[in-house]
């Protein structure tokens, strides 16, 4: 099922928006069963033609003709997994027809966890998510088929298609609850006794616990026109333990201008964040923001992110000041079923105090695949290098960290109830400092809900 040939044409997913002239459904009809009758297989029709067996089998769908269209599939098959296989899309093809569209979306879920390269049956599954209005769901889908299109027009159709999956509904609103254990929620020192300016020094204990991650954001998007929107929107999202003097909080919100010219697309805007930490206040920041990304076809996506906000603590000057970054990342899909991205990070703290003022650089990589048993993995590396500017007090010297965290998600999609996919996730956090007092390591294990998948 993974073979070119063997695709149905792209079609747009919204019913009624490209629909075939009767004349052509007739013709596709009686193709249908003279191919049907005739026996012919699909790797020697599709040589003869530019419609393919599929299609043909979708057009007896269309007018009803189940059985037909049941046999004629399994006939293209070439042994018994095959003809499995061509069964089961053409049930859910049936399954759609008859506006049963969650059954045919589970479906096409279960065969596409069974092959996850069958783009046949990614686009299917992307148009019926259209169609019952999960826009990111389907958008999820209509991008990893424009990534690896193999031409510029197919990418192109994928990029439309997306682009109306974004415009379902002018708003959107999300959340999640987790379970996140961790071995060293306090972020102390591995060592007993650490030294700071060559005194020995007791550091806190390390301290494992339970968390409860959480978040829920949402936004609103006015359409100028066909190419330029204003949105706004805002968030929270934090860690809960039941020693509450450990918990984070983030709430964020902003407002951007996108436009899309071709394949560059540009958004600026601001960005507001306001931390609390152990139930009290903690930080707020504010600044403009902008993102400039250019779609590359088949090499990749490109993106370039800035950021300058200004930092104000609530009861500690010395950390008040500005942050700026510039960042860069690649998006490159290898299949359908699989991608990277990779890309870093240059950051300048500028603190009240130098002593807190520090130059960071950062790496980082990220690699998805979908597998044949039902999962969907991600790997992950994080690594970075952060110089402070003046002398640390105590320690006589500049402090310098060097922080490295890996991480390893599985999101166990033939687990899904209601379209909502367990994922759980595994990180290793490193950290290195020339004051032993900031060198420590932690692991984690998250536990979401998700419904990317």
């Amino acid at each position: 099922m993974t073979d070119r040939r063997s695709e149905p044409r792209a079609r747009d997913p919204a019913r009624g928006l490209e629909q075939r002239l009767e004349r052509t459904k007739r013709f596709m009809l009686a193709f249908a069963l003279g191919l049907f009758t005739m026996g012919i297989p699909q790797g020697g029709f599709a040589k003869q033609s530019s419609v393919t067996g599929f299609d043909a089998v979708r057009v007896l769908v269309e007018y009803g003709r189940y059985e037909d269209a049941m046999a004629l599939a399994e006939s293209f098959a070439a042994d018994e997994k095959g003809k499995t296989l061509a069964a089961a899309f053409t049930q859910a093809l049936i399954l759609e027809q008859q506006g049963r569209l969650p059954e045919a979306a589970s479906a096409l879920r279960a065969i596409l966890s069974q092959n996850p390269k069958a783009r046949n049956v990614r686009r299917e599954l992307a148009g019926v998510l259209y169609e019952q209005g999960e826009g990111n769901a389907s958008l999820h889908h209509f991008e990893l088929l424009a990534g690896s299109a193999s031409s510029a027009e197919e990418r192109r159709f994928y990029e439309r298609l997306a682009a109306r999956a974004r415009t379902i509904r002018p708003w959107s609103l999300g959340g999640y609850l987790s379970i996140a254990p961790s071995t060293n929620i306090t972020e102390a020192p591995d060592a007993d006794l650490v030294y700071v300016g060559g005194i020995p020094i007791l550091p806190a204990k390390k301290k494992s616990g339970i968390g409860y991650g959480y978040g829920v954001d949402g936004s609103y998007r006015f359409d100028l026109d066909e190419i330029s929107s204003i949105t706004i929107g805002g968030g929270v999202n934090g860690n809960w333990y039941r020693d509450t003097s450990f918990n984070t909080s983030y709430f964020d919100s902003f407002v951007d201008y996108r436009r899309e010219m071709g394949d560059w697309t540009v958004t600026g805007g601001l960005v507001g964040q306001y931390v609390m930490k152990g139930e009290e206040p903690y930080r707020w920041s504010l600044g403009p923001a902008f993102s400039l990304r250019h779609n590359m076809g088949r090499k990749g996506v490109t993106t370039l992110r800035g950021l300058w906000r200004k930092l104000d603590y609530h009861d500690r000057d010395a950390l008040d000041g500005s942050e700026t970054v510039l960042g860069i990342s690649h998006l490159y899909a290898i299949s359908s079923a699989s991608s990277v991205r990779f890309g870093g990070n240059v950051s300048f703290v500028d603190a009240a105090n130098d002593t807190n003022s520090y130059v960071r650089f950062s790496l980082n990589a990220q690699y998805f695949r979908e597998w044949n048993f039902g999962a969907i993995s991600d790997i992950s590396i994080f690594a970075d290098d952060r110089r402070y500017q003046d002398i640390t007090y105590l320690a006589g010297k500049k402090r310098s960290d060097q922080r490295i965290q890996a991480s390893l998600g599985i999101t166990l999609r033939n687990l899904a109830v209601r379209g909502f996919a367990p994922r759980l996730e595994y990180a290793y956090t490193q950290n290195f400092s020339n004051v032993d007092v900031y060198d420590f390591s932690k692991n984690t294990i998250s536990t979401y809900l998700t419904k990317k998948f």
